[in-house]
């Protein structure tokens, strides 16, 4: 297995979302760092955007980088639902947060929110959506 030059969280994340069984049934898979075309919005996807500063380096080689989540719905509501799904998914409350995992040649060892939940609605398109802010905390050393 080849090793990774470079730490990637957002790819990390794209790909743990992925796995999350309740978000693909409703996403059908339409979970990305780009907004494609071919998701026809409004409609059920996430799009995973940043990193938006954050603490940064840590200490231990660990980083710490605030990503955002937008949970598109075809309403207010189903964004919302899908948002409340995802978040649920991501900062497991129930479990104390998700295990730590490896992906897109990142280890990440924690997710956590970053605040409230934000209920927008694009104004050129009036497509609704509801992001989700997190910190992500990661190692610094690719795997």
């Amino acid at each position: 297995m080849p090793v990774a030059t470079e730490t990637d969280v957002i790819g990390a994340m794209v790909a743990h979302v992925r796995t999350l069984a309740s978000v693909i049934d409703k996403t059908a898979m339409r979970i990305s760092a780009t907004r494609k075309k071919s998701w026809n919005l409004p409609a059920y996807a996430v799009l995973i955007q940043g990193p938006f500063g954050g603490a940064g380096d840590i200490g231990a080689g660990l980083i710490e980088e605030r990503v955002d989540f937008w949970a598109y719905g075809p309403n207010e509501l189903t964004s919302k639902v899908l948002a409340a799904r995802l978040a649920f998914e991501l900062f497991r409350p129930d479990l104390n947060g998700p295990p730590p995992f490896v992906a897109a040649g990142t280890r990440v060892t924690d997710i956590r929110s970053a605040g409230g939940r934000i209920y927008i609605v694009d104004p050129d398109e009036d497509w609704q959506y509801t992001v989700v802010q997190s910190v992500i905390r990661y190692s610094g050393v690719p795997v």
